[in-house]
């Protein structure tokens, strides 16, 4: 009986601990050359906003080098144009509805450089832009280094459009002098942006995106955010993103004593959120290692499983001021809340309080077989859960049961035990940080290599 109990403790654990950001594409740069598998060039010089520059193919416009992609803006004459840069996209290669979706760059330093990261709706459902909507992942003024913002548009065709966003965001340190992860979440209900995986804005998705003008190209809430849309990424001179009363204008002479005209892209990508559970790990790496393992290795185990962890502010903002009117839907509102909170939050509540509840009765019948029987317990009553077979017979004292938020021992690969705190528990397996002595690493550790 109490191994049963044990057994459904561990696997009610792993349940909650399943869920993950499961990488599904990415682009590490680490090539000699842009690729064209992924990546389709813009090549134009009929640009948005007023900018000025055209678009090329060229090398001195867009390379991969040293596992990174560089896009530089030039004072260069090209066409009817004055300078050139490059912009990419994946809309004939790949495309997502829903997920994480990250940019580790280091953006450029200079008067009217407008580096991008952002999303465009890969079947235009809804109409031209942008009533099939945009998401802008990262906007930045080159002169304004430690400024940068997320936004959505969406409302209707041009000019009947809207836009909801976070303004302009201080992020408090130069973004132009090393990388930094940029990212957005992208759920049914919400979207998420993240500066250096810390959540500086949200945005409700379960609402009405009408701009109020012309003729409404929606049907349900959600739209036009529930369809798939793919990767842009730029670099523009100059532009409306520049207002000349703040900005000014650029000459070509400010053009030419730019301090840093390149954006320097370390890798993109993209996550999908998986509920199955994570991979098993048939061997622990060492840590040393792990410490020097190359960001190409990197990626390809994350392929299989990776955590994110992620602050959030107290208080993270939720703009609701716009250009255009939102209409909105208090009814489903209503639908999603219980007592107060999401279904989701409940959900988690009933479950942490089940856990707790399994945790109680396992406690309680330890005990009382202890008093019975007065022996000690051993580990062979544990059964790996998914199989017939039995865990080493090592008789102890006491046994081990992992609990998330434990501080206990785990024995590594050179045979020494290092104090940890176990974050997730799945089967036979904890998901363990070593504490910011090791650099906060994590690694998955049989539950036979642990001790409390």
């Amino acid at each position: 009986m109490q191994n049963k109990i044990v057994l459904l403790f561990l696997i009610g654990l792993a349940s909650v601990h399943s869920q993950y950001w499961k990488l599904v594409w990415s682009d590490e740069f680490d090539g000699n050359a842009i690729d064209l598998k992924k990546w389709q060039f813009e090549e134009n010089c009929n640009v948005k906003n007023n900018e000025l520059q055209c678009y090329t193919a060229k090398t001195t416009n867009a390379r991969v080098a040293n596992g990174k992609l560089t896009i530089t803006a030039r004072v260069e004459n090209y066409g009817n144009k004055k300078y050139t840069s490059a912009r990419l996209n994946t809309a004939k290669t790949a495309s997502w509805l829903y997920g994480r979706f990250e940019m580790s760059a280091k953006l450029p330093k200079g008067k009217h450089l407008w580096p991008a990261f952002w999303m465009l709706p890969t079947d235009y459902k809804y109409g031209t832009w942008a009533a099939s909507g945009e998401i802008d992942i990262m906007e930045y003024r080159g002169q304004e280094t430690n400024i940068t913002q997320g936004t959505l548009h969406f409302g209707n065709t041009w000019p009947d459009n809207a836009r909801q966003g976070s303004g302009s965001v201080n992020m408090k340190v130069d973004l132009s002098a090393g990388f930094h992860l940029y990212a957005v979440e992208w759920e049914k209900d919400e979207m998420r942006w993240y500066f250096d995986n810390k959540m500086f804005y949200k945005m409700s998705l379960n609402r009405s995106f009408f701009s109020g003008k012309g003729t409404n190209p929606y049907t349900a809430n959600r739209q036009p955010f529930d369809q798939r849309f793919n990767y842009v990424i730029n670099l523009a001179v100059g532009g409306d993103f520049f207002s000349a009363t703040k900005y000014g204008t650029l000459t070509t002479a400010d053009a030419q004593a730019w301090p840093d005209n390149n954006y320097v892209i370390d890798y993109i990508r993209s996550y999908e959120w998986s509920t199955s559970p994570p991979p098993t790990t048939s061997a622990v790496v060492s840590k040393a290692a792990t410490s020097a393992v190359s960001k190409a290795t990197t990626a390809t185990a994350t392929s299989t499983i990776r955590e994110i962890t992620v602050e959030q502010d107290s208080n993270p903002v939720e703009n609701t001021d716009f250009i255009g009117n939102l209409e909105s839907n208090t009814q489903d509102n209503a639908n999603t809340k219980i007592l107060g909170m999401s279904k989701p939050v409940v959900g988690v509540i009933f479950a942490a309080i089940g856990l707790l509840l399994i945790v109680l009765v396992v406690v309680a019948v330890v005990f009382y077989r202890r008093r019975a029987s007065g022996r000690a317990i051993d580990q062979t009553e544990l059964a790996q859960p998914g199989g017939g077979e039995t865990l080493t017979s090592v008789a102890v004292k006491t046994m081990f049961v992992p609990v998330v938020g434990l501080r206990c021992q785990a024995k590594y690969s050179d045979g020494e035990f290092y104090p940890v705190t176990i974050e997730a528990v799945h089967g036979s397996l904890c998901h363990v940080n070593f504490g910011p002595e090791y650099g906060d690493e994590k690694d998955w550790i049989e539950v036979y290599d642990m001790k409390p």
